[in-house]
């Protein structure tokens, strides 16, 4: 049930905020910001900024499954990158989740297939959980289509990158 010291302590809050934004100066909202970014990620996803943070692009690939030729295609892997190797990350299986996360609050983004990275997509090609996505549609009679991209840094992630190493 919601009392009305709930209503009243966002209230608080919500004023509170509105009230710093009018005596806040732009380089302090940015640092606030960035702040809140940095509490949202953990490690892995620390150190795979630090992979791309010198312009380094990974591929990745998502497949699709589609089972009948009038039927929409479904996801049945996201966000499968090498970026977890390059990084060195601890949970490798992970890194599909890291790598929407990193989406999500826009550190990261996702192009085109990046030219001359054919190699790279071959080894995650075959990587365990790429080929076993590919052999379970099979085994179902569903057709497959694979995206082949690449992950990089956003410009709101080099910003943060530059804005946090410059003080060590």
């Amino acid at each position: 049930m919601v009392t009305t010291s709930d209503v009243h302590g966002l209230h608080t809050k919500m004023a509170g905020l509105l009230d710093r934004s009018l005596e806040q100066s732009t380089g302090e909202t940015r640092l606030e910001l960035y702040h809140r970014i940095v509490d949202q990620l953990v490690a892995d996803e620390a150190r795979i900024l630090r992979a791309l943070s010198d312009g380094t692009t990974s591929p990745l690939v998502n497949v699709y499954a589609q089972s009948r030729r009038w039927s929409l295609p479904r996801a049945v892997l996201t966000n499968t990158s090498l970026i977890g190797r390059t990084a060195g990350v601890t949970l490798p299986t992970m890194v599909p989740m890291y790598v929407a996360n990193l989406l999500r609050l826009g550190l990261v983004e996702i192009g085109t297939q990046a030219a001359g990275s054919a190699p790279g997509y071959e080894v995650l090609m075959a990587e365990p959980g790429v080929m076993r996505a590919i052999a379970d549609a099979h085994r179902v009679r569903q057709s497959i289509r694979v995206e082949r991209l690449s992950l990089r840094l956003s410009d709101l992630g080099r910003e943060l990158w530059t804005a946090t190493m410059s003080g060590k």
